[in-house]
């Protein structure tokens, strides 16, 4: 007992000493300690860390008379050199190097780099973007859209993030404000979009331009076909040969009719009877669901709820239940159900 009561106050003041350190805040993670500029590369988690000696720095071969955080997280400079991430920018002329353009996307703010010779990535400021010109780079404010963010151009090329993209530029533009559909005089394109790979899909259908083109969602609608395009974001093309035949469900134009066929994020759901086809709202009318029926079966998505009685079966929250069973789905795998009786845990 006498060991444990000394090992206490020892730790108490090792604790103490350990989390009183002065580390003085700069901005943008850089931080002085003691004499010497350092950068935070690592804590304990987002935020605050709950734990100060879980950080990990490094030090930073700054002037420190000289030296400024910049507003981007992990940029600064001083007299001498630009950082990054407590890194020397090298292979830059630090005379006209500037970052510039702000913009706000879901994965944080991003800026324009560059000096008079080159044009560099946001997070990885030591690579040029290939092909860009440093005097006419900018926001490509004319594409609207969701996405839009990831547009830049210059006096010749359109980039899509950091890659220059192939497309006829004096006629390029996007299809609608709320899409990721894009046109030139010569093809449709659909935005493929992801934290570091975004690209821009050429869309497999010749000849489409001569066709009118109805934007809904994730469907482009023409007199003879709908091309959809799935979750993993590939095309599926639905011939239409009764174009008054064609319905869309909501939400989200989950659920398609086309030639008195039901299509399903763009594939056929085979046995539906079609006359008797609806998709359940939440209770309240406060909003479709992806649960849908017909007189025989009730479904989520393209998935049958087995067992599940369309006369009898309700829709609570998020859920279909009967007096017997509990149909849940899955949200991590939307294709998965789980069946479980009311009473019971829930099982997979």
């Amino acid at each position: 007992m006498k060991t444990i009561c000394n090992i206490i106050p020892a730790l108490f003041i090792f604790l103490s000493l350990v989390s009183c350190k002065k580390i003085k805040p700069l901005g943008s993670l850089y931080f002085l300690d003691g004499n010497e500029i350092v950068y935070r590369y690592e804590s304990s988690g987002p935020g605050v860390p709950k734990l100060p000696w879980d950080n990990k720095y490094k030090t930073v071969n700054a002037d420190k008379d000289t030296f400024v955080p910049l507003q981007w997280p992990g940029y600064a400079k001083d007299k001498h050199h630009f950082f990054y991430r407590g890194d020397v920018i090298r292979n830059i002329d630090y005379a006209t190097f500037e970052i510039t353009d702000d913009v706000k996307t879901d994965y944080g703010s991003i800026a324009i780099v560059k000096d008079q010779y080159h044009v560099y990535k946001f997070r990885e400021p030591w690579s040029i973007i290939e092909g860009a010109d440093p005097k006419t780079y900018r926001i490509a404010d004319n594409l609207k859209g969701n996405g839009n963010w990831f547009w830049y151009k210059d006096n010749r090329n359109y980039f899509v993030g950091d890659t220059i993209i192939s497309v006829d530029y004096d006629t390029f533009k996007s299809i609608d404000e709320d899409s990721r559909f894009y046109i030139d005089k010569d093809n449709i394109y659909w935005l493929k979009s992801a934290y570091k790979n975004t690209s821009l899909e050429k869309i497999p259908a010749p000849g489409l331009l001569n066709s009118q083109i109805v934007y809904s969602n994730r469907v482009l609608q023409t007199p003879n076909a709908l091309y959809y395009v799935t979750k993993k974001e590939s095309f599926t093309k639905i011939p239409i040969e009764d174009l008054s035949s064609l319905k869309f469900f909501p939400p989200d134009n989950i659920y398609m009719m086309v030639d008195r066929q039901i299509y399903c994020e763009g594939a056929l759901l085979t046995g539906v009877d079609f006359a008797t086809f609806s998709v359940y709202q939440y209770p309240g009318n406060s909003g479709y669901t992806a649960y849908a029926k017909d007189k025989n079966k009730v479904y989520y998505r393209n998935e049958i709820l087995e067992g599940a009685d369309p006369k009898s079966v309700r829709l609570a929250d998020r859920y279909m239940e009967d007096e017997t069973y509990r149909w849940i789905p899955d949200l991590g795998s939307a294709s998965v159900i789980i069946r479980k009786t009311a009473k019971e845990t829930t099982t997979r």
